[in-house]
């Protein structure tokens, strides 16, 4: 038999700029992982909701360049926690 596995998941509502949702989810994501989460999921729209479709597509990022990248890899810091 296996040890227990404690999940979390994030619910808020994302604004349509990245840097607001990084901070808001950073801090969820520590919070969760400090109160002994050992995998945190975020909802689809992390990063940003956009309404307008070029607004959305100029905003848009790949994985290299996602500025919530960076700030999700600092957050995992414990072994065998994942986000």
């Amino acid at each position: 038999m296996s040890s227990a596995f404690t999940a979390c998941c994030i619910q808020f509502t994302s604004a349509r700029d990245y840097e607001p949702n990084i901070r808001v989810v950073s801090d969820l994501v520590r919070r969760a992982r400090d109160g002994g989460a050992d995998f945190v999921l975020t909802p689809e729209n992390t990063g940003l909701t956009e309404p307008i479709g070029k607004l959305r597509r100029e905003k848009a990022r790949d994985e290299a360049n996602h500025p919530g990248s960076p700030p999700c890899a600092r957050l995992r810091g414990r072994p065998g926690f994942g986000c």
